[in-house]
């Protein structure tokens, strides 16, 4: 499937978009700085078979946080 995160949560397409689960989620949204959220950018791990995240808390204007 193809993996994103938008403005309220993490998406994914395989065959229908759908909404992907996450326990973090209010944390991740809560902190995010929406004005630098351009340089957000996903990452996969195949061993785990995981997705994860890079982006800007809201106390910074550069990637300091992840999420994998």
């Amino acid at each position: 499937g193809v993996y994103w995160m938008g403005y309220d949560s993490f998406y994914v397409y395989n065959g229908s978009v759908q909404k992907v689960p996450c326990s973090v989620l209010s944390f991740v949204f809560d902190n995010l700085n929406a004005n630098q959220a351009f340089k957000v950018f996903a990452f996969s791990n195949s061993e785990f078979n995981e997705v994860g995240w890079y982006y800007p808390s809201s106390s910074s204007t550069n990637i300091d946080k992840y999420l994998g």
